[in-house]
């Protein structure tokens, strides 16, 4: 399907010195979450828990949403409408 808006965002995205950023997988995201370099929220700061829009489809109007929690080391996943906001983590 074509790139929805958390997609081109982070495609666009010029941060950091750096141009080449993307939209994560939901896979991807879930190693973050999972990751034992992961602390708390794995991103840090205030705010940093909550659901991130990721780059894998669920069905032609939906994606799939990963949960970091406060906690750390786990995740959840969800499916939601490609219409609703949510955050987005860009990596590279």
């Amino acid at each position: 399907g074509s790139c929805s808006e958390a997609c081109s965002y982070c495609n666009n995205l010029n941060w950091g010195g750096h141009s080449d950023w993307s939209l994560p997988s939901s896979g991807t995201l879930q190693t973050l979450c999972n990751s034992s370099s992961c602390s708390g929220a794995c991103f840090g700061g205030e705010g940093a828990a909550d659901k991130y829009w990721s780059s894998t489809n669920y069905s032609d109007e939906q994606a799939w949403l990963i949960k970091f929690y406060d906690d750390g080391g786990w995740c959840g996943a969800s499916a939601r409408g490609k219409n609703n906001t949510y955050p987005v983590r860009c990596v590279r």
